[in-house]
């Protein structure tokens, strides 16, 4: 629900609509109480005008945080998904016999799915380079 909507409905002093997020629950509650204040001549119009001004920044700066927030559960709960895929190839080539160089690169995009580290895997294969070489120069 918009600022816009949650604020018309306080204006009206109507029951807060069922279903609200809490954010914006606890929003439309604070613009009906700022309506409230202004209605009883307790609190300026310039003064329930900015105090209507921070609310609706308020409540769209903790929406924002909101969709960030389940952008981030999202990408976690894919990751799990990944690992979890990632895991049983690893124990199915296992069973099947198959040598360390296949299985490892499996291992590797595993650790890199779990902590989120997408380089990882060239990251080491880089460092097997560089131990190779060192081997070779010697």
């Amino acid at each position: 629900m918009t600022t816009e909507e949650l604020s018309a409905l306080a204006y009206q002093n109507a029951p807060a609509p069922k279903g609200l997020e809490p954010c914006a629950l606890l929003c439309y509650e604070a613009l009906r109480g700022v309506y409230q204040l202004h209605r009883a001549g307790l609190l300026p119009e310039e003064t329930a005008k900015s105090r209507k001004g921070d609310l609706a920044k308020a409540y769209a700066g903790a929406q924002r945080q909101r969709d960030l927030s389940r952008t981030a559960y999202a990408q976690y709960q894919e990751a799990i998904r990944r690992a979890g895929t990632r895991k049983s190839e690893i124990v199915l080539a296992f069973q099947a016999g198959k040598p360390a160089e296949e299985i490892l690169p499996l291992c590797l995009d595993c650790i890199a799915t779990m902590t989120g580290e997408d380089a990882f895997p060239q990251l080491c294969q880089k460092a097997g380079e560089r131990a190779k070489k060192e081997e070779i120069d010697r």
